[in-house]
């Protein structure tokens, strides 16, 4: 089996039925390939990946190399297609609703990014003089003197850059650090509203991303799964037949079974663990659930667990040692609190 890029596919819609036709539109370093005969755009060679392909797929490169429109017709497609409209016989992406919430959340980053390389490349303000003692031409080597040990500060590359040193100045230098404003890049705010308008263009609730509700109280983890749930049984329902197919042609090859077996998900569970145990423990204490299921449902095989047991009892047993759960030993109190043993069935 070839799993396709669906970026490589072309579909064409019939005319007279609803059977559509897939191609696979076949990029321009094969071709390239397959015209020189093992020579690649860049000039190396590989005749012997080309005979390869010759050897195992003769029609294919005689398809690609005759048609001019460089696609090939795949003769049993298994497509899984999303959501269409009418007037396409593509799918609407599955991110298409949150794309311009995506685009606004990237040039908010965008932005601070900008920013925090204005702050990396922040500006050192030297001001020599003031208004009461000013500048004179015969003090002008105090400019350069002080640019002179700024330079010997600075070093060559980045990592020579002193981040703390000492400057000698009389009382007319003035040293300022000239910083971009940071606020905007600070505030974590501006993410709530694009966050927000993702999460639903995605149709996902908070509680099932985050693990936490914009309001206390104000949601149900069960009624908030409801969406996601039926979104992931289509998704299977699409699955499905792929699975369906693979599974039969090896039936088909190997022979290894007499009858076809009916070949299904299980069904979902998103509900809360300890709804769900508790649901399984009333089960099994009516009776209407077997030691597999109760096992299976917790993680482990029953045959498995029940054979581990044998060999702790018979290692027990041999090395004279008391058991792993005395409190379950003949006449032993029941401690407050402790868990019942499960019933027998």
């Amino acid at each position: 089996m070839w799993v396709r890029d669906s970026a490589t596919i072309n579909i064409k819609k019939p005319r007279i039925s609803e059977k559509e036709s897939y191609f696979v539109k076949i990029d321009e370093d094969l071709y390239y390939f397959l015209q020189s005969k093992g020579t690649y755009p860049d000039g190396t060679e590989d005749k012997d990946l080309y005979e390869e392909i010759i050897r195992l797929y003769p029609e294919f490169v005689n398809e690609v190399l005759n048609d001019n429109d460089r696609q090939v017709l795949l003769d049993n497609p298994l497509i899984i297609k999303g959501t269409t409209t009418e007037d396409s016989a593509y799918p609407i992406p599955y991110l298409f609703p949150a794309l311009e919430s995506l685009k606004h959340k990237r040039n908010l980053r965008r932005m601070d990014y900008s920013i925090a390389a204005r702050v990396i490349s922040a500006i050192l303000h030297v001001t020599v003089g003031s208004d009461e003692y000013p500048l004179t031409e015969d003090q002008e080597d105090t400019m350069a003197e002080l640019e002179q040990q700024l330079q010997w500060r600075r070093g060559v590359t980045p990592a020579e850059i002193e981040r703390v040193f000492a400057l000698f100045t009389n009382h007319t230098v003035e040293l300022n650090w000239v910083f971009p404003e940071v606020d905007a890049m600070l505030d974590s705010d501006k993410y709530k509203s694009v966050n927000e308008d993702i999460m639903v263009a995605l149709g996902f609730p908070r509680i099932l991303i985050t693990g936490e509700t914009e309001r206390s109280f104000a949601s149900d983890p069960q009624i908030a799964t409801i969406s996601p749930l039926h979104t992931m049984e289509k998704i299977r329902e699409a699955l499905l037949p792929i699975v369906k197919f693979v599974f039969l042609e090896m039936l088909d090859h190997n022979r290894i079974l007499e009858e076809y077996p009916s070949i299904k998900f299980k069904p979902l569970n998103l509900m809360s663990m300890s709804l769900f145990f508790e649901g399984l423990t009333s089960l099994y204490e009516a009776g209407n659930l077997s030691r597999e299921s109760w096992s299976e449902a917790y993680g482990y095989d029953f045959v498995t667990e029940q054979n581990r047991r044998k060999l702790n009892e018979d290692l027990i047993k041999e090395l004279g040692v008391e058991p792993v759960a005395p409190s379950n030993k003949p006449g032993a109190q029941e401690k407050p609190g402790a868990p019942k043993k499960p019933p027998e069935g």
